[in-house]
């Protein structure tokens, strides 16, 4: 119990923590940003230097998107809970994707190989939060394909098999180099990540009680989202 209380106490802190570093960095950050856009907008700016003016905004916006990473890792141990059905749920989420990921939604087959309507208990802002990066990444390195781009989620188990969601693409395959690295904080392979993605989504899939894996499958990249036996609602 004390160990508990001590825990929470700790998570609060962290979230204090973190929340008052992103405001400190924000005000800053917008003063930047706006001083930018309104130099970017000047007539008598060389053209020579309108790129300095590009490079300001690209990486206000990379820092921004860190201090949302951030806040995020803050808040990943509030978890509100409720009973997901994955099938309806999932064919939901995609049909969002011609707002959240445009180039995904071309590219995107879905595979649904489950045995029956599978129930879930888990978050679902963390759910559509992990999909949403994964399908993300998925999407930039399909992009990167010598073939044509694809993209697979698959939704898979139910009855007594292990339930699992996979997003899997056909882009080049993670260096040998990298693989121990995928998961940790600050990682990244791209100049416009923040390394925070797969970290945070691993991190939220934990919380719920879940595992986030990655696996090579002979040319497929492939990561999994595997929900434990305690989350999975059985029927009566």
């Amino acid at each position: 119990m004390v160990d508990e209380q001590s825990h929470q106490l700790r998570l609060a802190s962290l979230g204090r923590l973190t929340a008052g570093i992103a405001h400190e960095i924000r005000n800053p950050l917008s003063s930047i940003r706006h001083a930018g856009a309104l130099l970017a907008e000047s007539p008598s700016l060389p053209p020579e230097d309108a790129r300095l003016t590009d490079i300001i905004q690209e990486n206000t916006q990379r820092v921004n998107r860190i201090v949302e990473d951030v806040l995020q890792i803050g808040n990943r141990d509030r978890v509100n809970k409720e009973i997901i059905e994955l099938n309806e749920w999932l064919t939901r989420f995609l049909e969002e994707l011609d707002y959240l990921i445009p180039e995904a939604r071309s590219i995107l087959t879905v595979d649904d190989q489950s045995l029956k309507p599978i129930k879930v208990y888990f978050d679902a802002g963390h759910l559509h939060q992990i999909l949403a990066n994964l399908l993300s990444n998925a999407a930039h390195f399909a992009m990167k394909s010598s073939e044509k781009p694809v993209i697979i989620c698959r939704l898979s188990g139910g009855g007594d098999q292990a339930v699992f969601i996979e997003v899997i693409n056909n882009g080049p395959p993670v260096s040998e180099e990298n693989k121990p690295r995928l998961f940790e904080p600050f990682f990244t392979t791209s100049s416009r990540g923040t390394g925070l993605g797969l970290y945070l989504s691993r991190e939220l899939a934990q919380v719920n009680q879940c595992h986030l894996g990655y696996q090579q499958l002979q040319a497929l990249t492939c990561f999994r989202l595997s929900f434990s036996t305690q989350v999975v609602v059985l029927d009566d």
